[in-house]
């Protein structure tokens, strides 16, 4: 009887314990989808550099219901196709515009940046292929980019974008 106890408590323990992993490994799993959006807010107050804190996907392009401007939408291939990710902040772009040091989750999301186009404002841009406006950079570039050279292409790591 004691042994049929204590095997009862052990399956109800592992089952236990193995819903809470369950639980943790989707809580902490990337969103999937076709067209992402992010929502980026400053690192600290009064910052124009940019952190991307709320990520949502889906199949279907979907209006956002937070009030946002839109300030890039960024593709997978070039020419504007495949996945996209939204940049959404919450004033649009003005002269001294904003940055985001850190694209590698919006290069998870959608395999890799080809194309960009700039909205909310901003007209000028600038992409680097290191994290916080390092490595190798494009200069200026002026409106949507339909193709990022081969050395930015799928290896952007942080974007710059402003009003000119």
């Amino acid at each position: 009887m004691l042994f049929r106890a204590l095997c009862v408590i052990l399956s109800v323990f592992t089952m236990l314990i193995s819903g809470i992993l369950a639980n943790t490994a989707t809580a902490s799993a990337a969103p999937t989808g076709n067209y992402c959006t992010g929502f980026a807010e400053p690192v600290a107050p009064g910052s124009r550099d940019l952190v991307i804190t709320d990520v949502t996907c889906s199949d279907t392009l979907t209006q956002v219901a937070v009030p946002a401007v839109k300030i890039a939408e960024f593709y997978e291939h070039g020419g504007f196709g495949g996945r996209r990710f939204d940049l959404l902040v919450s004033v649009a772009c003005d002269g001294a515009g904003y940055s985001v040091n850190n694209m590698d989750g919006v290069n998870a999301q959608i395999g890799g940046m080809s194309s960009y186009r700039l909205m909310g404002q901003c007209s000028r841009s600038t992409i680097y292929t290191g994290l916080s406006k390092t490595g190798s950079s494009s200069g200026t570039l002026y409106g949507d980019q339909s193709q990022v050279s081969g050395t930015f292409n799928d290896r952007t790591r942080s974007f710059r974008a402003w009003r000119g």
